[in-house]
């Protein structure tokens, strides 16, 4: 039996009804992926984590703004299902899973669902400019957040009280918001706290009853950036995929083995030749990656003695309890976002020195020291709210569910009209996230830099001069599929024939293989662009696995003794140089250009 899930709909987008944002600048978006290398992604690029926890769904959403802008412009109104609860969500637990399924490259109808009416919802639809219904308003404070819940109202109601609220005012959200108003859905507005900057924000959680989890980005085109990624992760038993979108499994052959950065083109190309550019692809789906768990809380965390803590004793305690390494240290590292954000907020350092030299030695300034914001029982609760309980239920989160699925997609404003759905599979294989790929030289070329690369999926492809071979007509999709809640996909769109041919074409122009390659390129693994066809009516296939492969297929070393050389050091001619796998991450330490590192 399935699990039931109970989302009814959720926005992993929200959308920003406030002053415009400059451009923004890569990594200073919603999230950047942790790893061997770091994705530039978009600003407006969003990553949201849905739980199942009991009888409820969880959303945890990950948000973060360009620093160099005003925070305190920054606003976003979220249309629910249901008034949600509210509470701190954990940065390391998005670092941790994000981190270990990140896909590594070289060097490397209109609505989410019907809303049924309970009895308690205030349901209002458009009335072509009848009487103005107030919504009811509640407000409260979540770590740096002012949360405002709207409940019922008109469309025109509720923009007046946006505007009168500082959020500003955009024509073209009025009539999406009366769709979700119509539907029921309640409005959900953040913002800043006056005293909170871009380094006190923190993901938030919203914990609410529903039927299945639902990105609403309609509302969000009034503001997105064209080609706007959006992730997915789902915490579970088993599998999870869109249902009202595509499955779109990539092209191996087409992924950016030779520029990483160049991952979200190749992710855009392939969702557009999906109908209406509707697809989600696959980046993992296994069990839950435990690796970084020590991370996300440490048993030593207990706010309790900062309660009375001298001000000189804080960096001391920190250290000892894990959350530093600071005392008698230079550089000081902090290792949570949030504790340097309070430190810099209750113990500012002074421009006589630079902040790494004040936290190493507290008590070597504290003649000097500003000490005008310091309240240590203030200090120690907001350390117990915004860190310590967040990890700790984070850790929960990670330790009591087995089953993680990471699904993503680029999507531009005018592809945004329908809010993509989910649903589970139990049927479906694991999705392992890329790993690498392999290089061996061919000693027959006359050009001693000429090799084969085989890729994760099986594929064999010719290489000259280490350079990554052009397809100009090459489909970016290799498959383009429907997946229902349980069995196989129904493959619509099958492009591996084709790739097969260019694929072989290219390796046989090569004229020079090593012994025993197959010219037509491919080894079946059943990975992207795996070159089998499947024996069911239909035309559904036995294997799904977009990275799937053959027990040692790309995880090989590359063969010596031929005149290939390698590139880099630690990257010795690999198309991929890091194979992923469940393996001990030792605990990130931050440089000094790093935000978590103390100057």
């Amino acid at each position: 039996m399935l699990p039931r899930f109970i989302v009814r709909a959720f926005p992993a987008l929200v959308a920003w009804l406030s002053l415009p944002a400059p451009p923004a600048e890569a990594c200073g978006g919603t999230f950047c992926d942790a790893g061997p290398m770091t994705t530039p992604v978009n600003q407006a690029a969003e990553t949201v984590l849905f739980v199942r926890d009991g009888a409820d769904i969880e959303a945890h959403i990950q948000i973060t703004i360009d620093p160099t802008t005003d925070a305190q412009k920054f606003a976003w109104v979220v249309p629910m299902p249901a008034v949600p609860q509210f509470a701190v969500g954990s940065q390391p637990l998005f670092d941790a899973l994000l981190t270990a399924t990140s896909p590594s490259f070289f060097v490397q109808g209109d609505s989410c669902s019907e809303f049924e009416e309970d009895g308690g919802a205030f349901i209002v639809r458009p009335d072509g400019g009848a009487q103005q219904f107030e919504p009811e308003v509640t407000s409260q404070v979540v770590g740096a957040f002012e949360v405002t819940v709207l409940s019922g109202g008109t469309v025109d109601a509720v923009m007046s009280w946006l505007g009168n609220n500082g959020y500003a005012q955009d024509p073209n959200a009025a009539p999406i918001l009366a769709d979700y108003l119509a539907d029921g859905h309640v409005l959900v507005a953040f913002k800043l706290i006056p005293s909170a900057s871009s380094a006190d924000i923190h993901p938030i959680v919203l914990r609410y009853e529903g039927s299945s989890p639902c990105v609403p980005i309609r509302l969000t085109a009034i503001a997105a950036q064209e080609n706007m990624g959006v992730r997915a992760l789902v915490l579970g038993d088993t599998r999870w995929v869109p249902s009202n979108y595509r499955h779109v499994v990539l092209n191996e052959l087409t992924l950016p083995w030779d520029n990483p950065s160049a991952y979200d083109e190749v992710v855009t190309l392939a969702v557009d030749e999906a109908p209406a550019g509707h697809g989600f692809t696959t980046e993992y789906a296994g069990p839950t990656p435990l690796d970084g768990l020590d991370t996300v809380y440490a048993e030593s965390w207990n706010a309790e003695p900062f309660e009375t803590v001298a001000p000189e004793n804080v960096v001391a305690l920190l250290d000892s309890q894990g959350f530093s390494s600071c005392h008698g240290i230079v550089p000081c590292v902090v290792n949570h976002p949030l504790v340097v954000a309070m430190l810099r907020a209750y113990l500012p350092a002074p421009e006589s020195t630079t902040e790494s030299q004040y936290y190493s030695c507290l008590s070597c300034y504290i003649d000097v020291a500003d000490l005008s914001n310091w309240d240590a029982a203030t200090f120690a609760a907001e350390l117990d709210a915004r860190v310590i309980q967040p990890g700790l239920h984070a850790r929960e989160l990670m330790s009591s569910w087995p089953y993680l699925t990471r699904l993503y997609t680029t999507i531009s404003p005018a592809e945004m009209t329908i809010d993509p759905e989910f649903r589970a599979n139990a049927d479906l294989p694991d999705q392992p996230a890329l790993g690498r790929a392999t290089r061996v030289c061919v000693e027959c070329s006359e050009n001693p830099e000429d090799g084969v690369v085989t890729l994760p999926g099986g594929m064999l492809v010719y290489q000259s001069d280490q350079a990554w071979p052009t397809f100009p007509d090459m489909p970016r999709a290799a498959r383009i599929e429907t997946i229902g809640p349980a069995g196989a996909p129904i493959i619509e769109v099958d492009n591996r024939a084709d790739i097969h041919a260019q694929l072989q074409a290219h390796n046989s122009a090569a004229g020079c293989l090593p012994p025993g390659t197959d010219t037509g390129g491919v080894t079946d693994t059943g990975g992207p662009g795996s070159m089998s066809t499947s024996g069911a009516s239909g035309g559904i296939e036995t294997d799904t696995g977009e990275g799937s492969s053959s027990a040692d297929a790309g995880q090989d070393e590359p063969m010596s003794g031929c005149g290939c050389t390698g590139g880099p050091a630690g990257a010795p001619g690999l198309v991929v140089a890091v194979a992923l796998g469940r393996r001990r991450r030792r605990p990130r330490r931050p440089t000094a250009a790093d935000p978590m590192a103390l100057r």
